[in-house]
């Protein structure tokens, strides 16, 4: 135990510093997480001694592919049933093909080793890609539409390709059984998750939300995202796959918002757990012996899986969204590591040190996928000669090109509802955030646009366009609660104006302590509205009309 707790604050210290640093240089947190785990491997010789750190970080590809998930509702994903089945199967079936013939003719590989591989090279990293096109607003652009189809697909795709990888091992075994299999367990994960896991999770989620009590609602999201993902896992399927699922379920409730908020710290901190144990794969000295062969087994694969994917993407659409696919994907993936495995356990892959290249090669590429996806545009501009990028972000509530809108926070309270009333009436762009669900009811059904959610969450605000906001109005009477909403909106944007509601009863050092916002006092502004109501028609008789 002491030994474990060693290395787990060496680590924790290496991230920390690592990416405070990198920050300061805008590099991606992933890339402090993979130096970390491959210098903690050096230190302490753990390398490939990391089975239960694998399982852990593997749900943080659960809770970002729960989050996905949360992006889409099932028209949604039937509407990409283009991008998940054509572009996904073409993307599988071309790369796997054109690299097991490589594999074959060039360097005289076995054909059965050869197709493992290159099924194996054919995967991009769902948990980078994903975690960088999320963070930038490109999942929603058409090669983000594409890449995201692919990357579940390649999820799906894991399942015959382990099941290949059975037959090769176990010649005796019958296929037509192994896929029948497979078969009715989809059909059983689908039914029970579509029918009485939907029941129970807007249950489980309307008794949470109803206490009122953080901590409580957490609990049950954590519950939801676990028991999905084991009992998907529980019929030879994914852990990711069954969180997807769950999470498209959420999609058309009222809770996605505050779900996708209360998840972000448990997505990112198992990321950093998964990426972490990318680093544990990097042998540093088996890097240096064999430097030049590893580094033409990255660049070789690389260009060869963009080619192979901007040819058919290309064919079938736009030359712009295909390039940016292509590049967007041309790494190798997290899946690749445990396909590795299983094939060399099962004697598959007898040549231990052109795999430990390969596995090492798959890391390497997916340290370079975040600086590759930070200067996705540059790239892809450098072969359009200069063409500008003419694609166009939409955002779930408020576009990223809104601008000028009004976040109001509290619709529970009257005076948020009336501010709400008055906004829809003038045609000003609003949106509100209300903490109770029956609330947000009550506003859906007079037309207004009213998410569920906690307006103190960062996550919150960027959902509502807070960088792009006029002004942000907080309803809220607690002066504790005003305060952590007020920072928290500060923080998102030091430049939108906030107004909050204040009266003579709050203590003077509050509003020292947000000084950056507008105070209206509401009896005082009360008063002079009365006092010119009164001057105005004080010569003619009063109008029986309510301001």
């Amino acid at each position: 135990m002491d030994s474990l707790l060693i290395v787990v604050v060496c680590t924790t210290f290496l991230a920390v510093v690592l990416n405070i640093r990198l920050k300061k240089l805008d590099i991606t947190p992933v890339i402090g997480y993979i130096a970390s785990g491959a210098i903690v491997s050096q230190i302490f010789a753990i390398s490939g001694e990391h089975h239960t750190l694998d399982q852990i970080g593997e749900f943080g590809i659960v809770f970002l592919m729960f989050t996905i998930g949360l992006e889409f509702s099932l028209s949604y994903l039937r509407a990409m049933r283009r991008e998940l089945f054509l572009f996904g199967v073409l993307q599988i079936t071309l790369t796997a093909i054109v690299f097991s013939v490589i594999a074959i003719a060039a360097f005289d590989v076995e054909a059965k080793a050869a197709v493992v591989f290159a099924c194996a090279l054919a995967m991009s990293s769902t948990a980078i890609v994903l975690k960088i096109l999320k963070e930038r607003g490109e999942i929603g652009k058409p090669f983000g539409k594409q890449v995201l189809g692919i990357l579940i697909f390649q999820d799906i795709a894991v399942i015959p390709v382990l099941l290949m990888v059975t037959l090769f091992s176990q010649p005796n075994a019958d296929p037509v059984t192994l896929i029948l299999k497979i078969a009715a367990s989809g059909a059983i994960v689908l039914i029970l998750l579509s029918t009485f896991g939907k029941f129970f999770i807007t249950k489980l989620l309307e008794k949470a939300n109803e206490t009122q009590t953080h901590e409580i609602f957490i609990g049950a999201v954590l519950l939801i995202v676990v028991a999905t993902a084991l009992l998907a896992h529980q019929f030879g399927f994914s852990y990711s796959l069954g969180a997807l699922i769950a999470g498209i379920l959420i999609a058309k409730t009222r809770y996605k918002y505050q779900v996708e908020a209360d998840l972000a710290p448990f997505r990112d901190l198992l990321l950093g757990v998964f990426f972490v144990t990318v680093g544990l794969q990097i042998d540093l000295s088996l890097f240096a012996t064999h430097f030049i062969s590893i580094f033409a087994i990255v660049i070789g694969v690389m260009l060869m899986k963009a080619l192979v994917i901007y040819a058919f993407a290309r064919f079938l659409g736009e030359k712009s969204a295909a390039l940016r696919t292509s590049i967007a994907l041309m790494q190798m993936g997290e899946f690749g590591f445990a396909i590795f495995a299983i094939a060399s356990q099962a004697g598959i892959l007898p040549d231990k040190t052109l795999l430990a290249q390969l596995s090492l090669a798959v890391a390497i590429s997916m340290v370079l996928t975040p600086f590759i996806l930070k200067n996705l545009e540059k790239i892809a501009r450098i072969f359009e000669r200069g063409a500008t990028v003419t694609e166009t972000n939409v955002g779930d509530f408020v576009s990223a090109e809104v601008k000028g809108h009004i976040i109001v926070v509290g619709y529970g309270f009257t005076i948020g509802r009336q501010i709400a009333q008055l906004l829809k009436e003038r045609e000003i762009p609003y949106i509100c955030i209300e903490e109770q669900y029956k609330k947000v009811e009550e506003g859906s059904e007079r037309g207004h646009a009213v998410i569920l959610g906690n307006a103190a969450q960062r996550a919150i605000l960027e959902r509502t366009g807070v960088k792009n906001a006029a002004a942000v109005i907080v309803t809220f009477d607690k002066e504790e609660d005003i305060r952590l909403i007020a920072e928290a909106v500060h923080e998102a944007n030091p430049d939108v104006a906030i107004v909050v509601k204040s009266n003579q009863a709050m203590s003077p050092t509050f509003f020292d302590e947000i000084s950056f916002a507008m105070f209206v006092d509401e009896h005082r502004e009360a008063a002079l509205l009365m006092i010119s109501r009164a001057l105005k028609n004080h010569a003619q008789p009063p109008e029986r009309n309510v301001v």
